[in-house]
C-alpha cells in the first residue's frame, strides 16, 4: 500500500510538463517581461529531479541527432548578445531548454507517461473553462487584482480570459482543453458535456481564429470515424441510442435556455459580420504588419536575413513606426507568430517552424498510435493559432509550443516504434 502511495506521488511531483504550465500561467498573469529567467530555474530544478547524468547522455544524443538545430540556437543566443543584451541570450536558451524538456519528457517517461501528464493537464484546463464562463457571466474575476497588467485585459468582461490574461491565449488553451476530453475522456456521457462546456468557452472569447482552429481540429478528430461509418452503412445499437439521447438533450437545454442562446447567436454573427474586411481594425492591422515586417525581413543584410534581428525586434521596430490615426489601438505587435519569427530569428528560425508543421502532419496522418495522434493534434492548434497572436512570446503559451515542439521531435525520431 505504501509503496503505491510513494510511486504515485512521485509520478506527480516529476510531472515537468504539469507543474511548468502550472507555473506559466501564474507568471503570465504579472507584467513580468524577464519571467524566462524562473522558468530557467525551474528547468534546472526538474533536471536535477529526472537525474542529471542521464539527461546529460540524452542530451548528447540529441545534440548529435539534430545538430543543424543546435548550432542555430547557437548562433540565435551568441547573436542576440551582440543585437540586444544578455537577457536576450537567456530567453533564447530557455527556448531551447524547453524543446529539449520536452525531448527529455518522452525519451524517460515514453508515451503512456505522457498521456498521464496530459490528463492532469486536461483536468486543470477544463477548470480554468469553468472558471473563466463563471467571471463572464457573474462579471467578476477575484484575480483580476493580482497585477495591473491582469486587471487591464480582464476588467471589460466582454471576452473570456479566465485566467490566461487575453481571450486569443486563453481560447487557444480551451481548445486543448477540448482535445484532451474528446481523446483520452472514457465516459461517452460526461466527455459530451465536458465538450460541451469547452465549446461554449471557446464561443466566449470571441477569437474567431480559435472558432476556425477548433473547427479544423474536430474535423481532422472525426473524420476517420465519419468515414468509417459512411462506409459501414450502419451504426451500433448503443451508439445511435447515445446520439438519439444527446441531441434530443441538446435541443432540450436550446428550448429552455433559448433566450440565452438567441443572445450568442447574435453576438456570434455581429463579431463575424459586422464589419467588412477593409473596416476591420484587427484584420486590417495583421494584414498590414505582415507586409511590413516580412518587406524589412527580406531587405535586412545576409545575417538579419538567415538568423533575424533579436527576439521581439519585430515589435519593437513596429513601435517606433508612427502610423498616424490609422490604428486606434497599440499597434506595438505583430500578431502572427511566423511574421516574428522571419523577423527575429530569420529564415533559419521560420524553416524550423515549417518543418515542425511537416513532421506534425506526416505523424499526426502516417502513423495510427493513438498517443502520437493526440499530440498531433494539439500541435496542430498551437501552430494554427500562432498565425493569429505572438504566442511563443507569452509565457503560457509558449511554455506549451517549445515543449511540445521537443516532445514533436522525440516523436519524430522514434517513429520507427509507433
Amino acid at each position: 500500500m505504501s509503496t503505491k502511495i510513494t510511486i504515485s506521488f512521485r509520478s506527480i511531483i516529476s510531472d515537468f510538463l504539469f507543474w511548468g504550465l502550472c507555473l506559466s500561467v501564474i507568471l503570465n498573469m504579472f507584467d513580468n517581461t524577464r519571467y524566462y529567467i524562473f522558468q530557467l530555474i525551474f528547468i534546472g530544478i526538474y533536471l536535477f529531479i529526472l537525474g542529471i547524468n542521464g539527461s546529460l547522455k540524452i542530451l548528447v544524443d540529441f545534440i548529435r541527432k539534430h545538430l543543424l538545430l543546435v548550432l542555430a540556437f547557437c548562433a540565435w543566443t551568441i547573436l542576440a548578445l551582440f543585437q540586444s543584451s544578455i537577457y536576450s541570450s537567456l530567453r533564447i536558451l530557455s527556448f531551447f531548454a524547453l524543446i529539449f524538456m520536452g525531448y527529455l519528457i518522452v525519451v524517460k517517461n515514453q508515451l503512456q507517461g505522457l498521456v498521464i501528464s496530459l490528463r492532469r493537464i486536461g483536468i486543470l484546463l477544463f477548470i480554468s473553462v469553468l472558471y473563466g464562463l463563471v467571471a463572464f457571466f457573474l462579471k467578476t474575476n477575484p484575480f483580476m487584482f493580482l497585477s495591473e497588467r491582469f486587471e487591464t485585459y480582464t476588467r471589460s468582461f466582454t471576452r473570456i480570459t479566465s485566467v490566461f490574461v487575453h481571450p486569443i491565449p486563453c481560447a487557444t488553451f480551451f481548445i486543448i482543453a477540448l482535445i484532451i476530453i474528446l481523446t483520452i475522456g472514457k465516459n461517452k456521457i460526461y466527455t459530451t458535456i465536458a465538450s460541451i462546456i469547452c465549446l461554449a468557452g471557446i464561443i466566449y472569447t470571441f477569437s474567431r481564429s480559435a472558432w476556425a482552429s477548433a473547427l479544423i481540429v474536430m474535423l481532422i478528430i472525426y473524420y476517420p470515424k465519419i468515414k468509417k461509418l459512411c462506409v459501414a452503412h450502419k451504426l451500433k445499437k448503443n451508439t445511435l441510442i447515445f446520439l438519439i439521447i444527446a441531441f434530443l438533450g441538446i435541443c432540450l437545454l436550446a428550448i429552455i435556455y433559448r433566450n440565452a442562446l438567441a443572445e450568442t447567436i447574435n453576438l456570434v454573427v455581429q463579431r463575424l459580420f459586422k464589419e467588412d474586411l477593409s473596416s476591420d481594425m484587427s484584420f486590417t492591422w495583421r494584414i498590414s504588419s505582415i507586409g511590413i515586417i516580412a518587406n524589412q525581413s527580406i531587405n535586412s543584410g545576409p545575417v538579419g536575413f538567415l538568423f533575424g534581428h533579436g527576439v521581439e525586434s519585430g515589435s519593437q521596430f513596429l513601435t517606433r513606426m508612427h502610423f498616424g490615426s490609422l490604428f486606434s489601438y497599440n499597434v506595438g505587435a505583430v500578431d502572427n507568430s511566423y511574421i516574428s519569427v522571419l523577423y527575429d530569428l530569420g529564415i533559419v528560425g521560420l524553416g524550423f517552424i515549417i518543418a515542425l508543421i511537416i513532421v506534425t502532419a506526416v505523424l499526426m496522418f502516417r502513423f495510427q498510435n493513438r498517443y502520437c495522434k493526440i499530440i498531433s493534434y494539439i500541435m496542430i492548434v498551437l501552430l494554427i493559432m500562432a498565425f493569429f497572436y505572438e504566442e511563443l512570446y507569452w509565457c503560457n503559451s509558449g511554455y506549451l509550443f517549445f515543449s511540445f515542439a521537443g516532445i514533436t521531435i522525440a516523436l519524430w525520431d522514434r517513429r520507427k516504434i509507433l
